[in-house]
């Protein structure tokens, strides 16, 4: 029984299992792909198809070195955690020690594995310190990135590395994986119905976590919009307090404009979080307008990852949503 949790995905499942299994490692991987999609779990599934007895490919779950990894417990498998107070990685303190380290022969594995979450928060230093040893990489360490977008990662990191994009899921395999986190069919359909494809979401959102009052603040901003108030816009906006949720408000918003501009134009839309108010929003509102105010929604998401006053960055997005209308 495989118990590392990757649902859908299969092409690059068997496409890594078949380089795995005939030698061809690749010694610097990064995985893309928007937050919930299961990147970390992919990491850690591809550390343990790597360093699997059985060799085979991929992990059989049973042995000694997948129930460690499975544990978070395997010698030659470091996690590396961004160390400043603004969740940034620094290079002397975070990069350096692992790119020392990965010349140091494994514990007791076939390859020593780092794995770099959000990848996205490595800045241009910490990113040129990894590229020496992405172009000549020890033989037997392997580095895994993951990040939200390619376009966070320097060109001449994705020039050295194996990169693929993890795609949402089908409504079936979703509905399975919530269920078998204990939530029942209707519950399953309505987290499919505010995140669609994206388990990681949907679980956060039934669980009642961060992303459950992004939804809400979006589907507020929207409505606010489709009732041409500007004061309710205002309002719905100025219920974000911190960088987490104003990311999270805006990927959401982000997708809503997104089908409207597909509802707009005759095509068929792609689910989001409010295919109504998106349907709405393209009775009224040009496509021209709608996507200005996603790259500027664009450009404020970026921003806050940076170190942007929310409180005006949110200001200038209400601002600017209520020229939609």
């Amino acid at each position: 029984m495989n118990c590392f949790k990757i649902y859908g995905n299969e092409y690059v499942k068997n496409k890594l299992s078949t380089m795995i299994s005939k030698g061809r490692i690749i010694p610097s991987i990064l995985i893309c792909g928007e937050k919930g999609l299961g990147k970390s779990e992919m990491a850690k599934y591809i550390a343990a198809s790597l360093n699997c007895e059985k060799h085979s490919g991929s992990p059989c779950s049973q042995c000694r070195s997948c129930r460690m990894i499975l544990n978070d417990s395997h010698p030659d498998v470091t996690y590396v955690l961004p160390s400043s107070k603004a969740g940034l990685y620094r290079v002397k303190e975070d990069i350096r020690p692992i790119v020392s380290d990965a010349y140091v022969t494994p514990n007791e594995s076939g390859k020593k594995i780092y794995i770099i979450n959000d990848a996205q928060k490595l800045n241009t230093e910490c990113q040129n310190a990894l590229l020496k040893v992405f172009e000549e990489p020890p033989g037997e360490s392997v580095f895994i990135l993951t990040a939200d977008n390619r376009q966070s990662v320097l060109e001449t990191i994705l020039s050295r590395v194996f990169s693929f994009e993890m795609s949402r899921v089908l409504p079936e395999d979703a509905k399975k994986a919530v269920m078998q986190n204990g939530f029942d069919s209707e519950k399953a359909q309505d987290a499919q119905s505010a995140f669609p494809g994206n388990i990681g979401k949907q679980l956060e959102y039934l669980r009642g976590e961060d992303v459950f009052d992004a939804v809400k603040i979006a589907r507020s901003v929207t409505d606010a919009v489709c009732q041409k108030n500007e004061y309710e816009i205002l309002k719905a906006y100025s219920q974000i307090t911190d960088r987490e949720t104003a990311y999270s408000v805006i990927d959401i918003l982000l997708e809503i404009l997104s089908s409207a501009v597909e509802y707009a134009s005759g095509a068929e839309p792609c689910l989001c979080a409010y295919n109504e108010g998106a349907r709405k929003i393209s009775g009224f509102a040009p496509a021209s307008r709608i996507v200005s105010l996603c790259e500027i929604l664009l450009d404020a998401k970026e921003k806050t990852q940076g170190f942007a006053n929310i409180s005006v960055l949110t200001a200038v997005l209400a601002a600017e949503t209520a020229k939609l209308q």
